[in-house]
């Protein structure tokens, strides 16, 4: 299913996931023909782990070239000089991410769905969408794709630091990760892919029956429904869902124009 941006709440609530809080210039796109693929969008947040995603817009700096020191290399036929010489170039952000957390640290980190904020930078895409229009795209086209850009690489961000760049109070998780594959991967090569297979089985089994029973005597119940399931089952890092998540918003666009 696709909605058009327009119709996307500034807020989250229980039935959007995305809320759009970025405000695009009036009369130069028609919000109505930016649609969001809901169904790409949905399966990429959840393989990244996140329960939200908020878009909002901030005035920031634009990329700066400089044309370095040049000198002339020879001279023509018609006696003009030709010269050579170098442009520098200082980019600019496109978006920022922040992930909010709660408060419960007694809460395991595969339970945890965070809220990502995609702060995107109007001034840096707005000189991006206008080099796209040189290059024949309509208003709409550039900006859909400016604004799809933005919005994985926001997602794939906040992917990597949901799923793979850790706290230091989760470095019992690094520790437990690289014990636990070891472990798996020596199963599989000295011994044979059956025993490879049970041992997987059994450690997710004992590592979800242990975490639910904590969840039961901490919150009253085992919690199935809110866990992040992984190949790593007792550990928030999970390599596999962040591949997952890479994969499906290199697949498809999130956001594409009614006019293509």
């Amino acid at each position: 299913m696709k909605i058009p941006v327009s119709e996307l709440p500034k807020v989250l609530d229980d039935d959007h996931n995305l809320a759009w809080a970025m405000a695009l210039p009036e009369g130069a796109v028609d919000p109505r023909k930016l649609v969001v693929d809901m169904g790409q969008f949905g399966f990429a947040t959840r393989m990244a782990g996140l329960g939200g995603v908020v878009v909002r817009g901030y005035q920031g700096e634009t990329s700066q070239y400089s044309l370095n020191a040049s000198s002339v290399s020879g001279i023509n036929t018609d006696g003009s000089a030709t010269g050579v010489g170098s442009v520098s170039v200082e980019k600019a952000e496109t978006e920022n991410i922040h992930l909010e957390d709660d408060n419960d640290i007694q809460l395991p980190e595969t339970y945890r769905w965070r809220v990502a904020t995609v702060d995107i930078n109007r001034a840096e895409i707005a000189s991006c969408i206008a080099d796209r229009r040189r290059g024949g795209q309509t208003s709409e086209e550039a900006w859909a794709s400016e604004l799809n850009r933005s919005l994985s690489r926001g997602i794939r961000t906040a992917a990597f630091n949901n799923l793979l760049r850790t706290p230091a109070k989760k470095f019992y998780d690094a520790s437990y990760a690289t014990t636990y594959g070891g472990i798996a991967v020596g199963e599989l090569i000295y011994s044979t892919p059956d025993h490879a297979l049970s041992f997987l089985t059994i450690s997710c089994a004992l590592a979800t029956i242990f975490q639910s029973t904590t969840n039961k005597v901490i919150y009253g119940e085992p919690l199935l429904r809110q866990k992040r399931w992984g190949v790593l089952p007792f550990t928030g890092i999970q390599p596999d869902r962040f591949a997952l998540a890479s994969m499906a918003l290199a697949a498809k666009p999130l956001i594409s124009s009614t006019e293509r």
